[in-house]
């Protein structure tokens, strides 16, 4: 068997077994500085790794609270129009009720100028009418 081989003994072949021993196998031909940096190199990319995640999870997490705020901001919003709209109607109603009002006292002062007018003429003709059986009695 030459170097780099390995013999299999265990039956078939289990390739990460087969992957760990061939990392095994180069990892001890190497010295124990470059052992020592290849070590922190893996945990400095493991501790990388894990706060990456970390911070995945909280953007996620931050995404997630700021739909929420945005769907409760976007609810208020239609609230808002809502109530807005119905202020709107309200005030348009009060309108039309204040110039039917002012329509139906306008009426109602020009029927009561002109019955008063009448009233005037009508005393005006009996006045005229007094005065002519006047006139005729002399």
């Amino acid at each position: 068997m030459e170097e780099g081989e390995f013999q299999n003994t265990s039956g078939p072949i289990d390739k990460e077994m087969y992957e760990d021993e061939y990392q095994n196998h180069q990892y001890s031909q190497i010295s124990s500085d470059e052992q020592l940096e290849i070590r922190q190199k893996l945990l400095d990319s493991k501790i990388a790794k894990k706060r990456a995640d970390e911070d995945a999870k909280l953007l996620a997490n931050r995404i997630q609270l700021l739909k929420l705020e945005e769907m409760k901001a976007s609810k208020k919003i239609e609230e808002t129009k809502k109530r807005a709209k119905e202020i709107m109607l309200l005030r348009q109603r009060n309108l039309e009720a204040m110039q039917e009002k002012e329509r139906r006292m306008t009426q109602k002062e020009e029927e009561i100028e002109q019955l008063r007018q009448e009233a005037l003429n009508r005393k005006e003709e009996t006045r005229q009418n007094i005065l002519k059986m006047r006139e005729k009695k002399w």
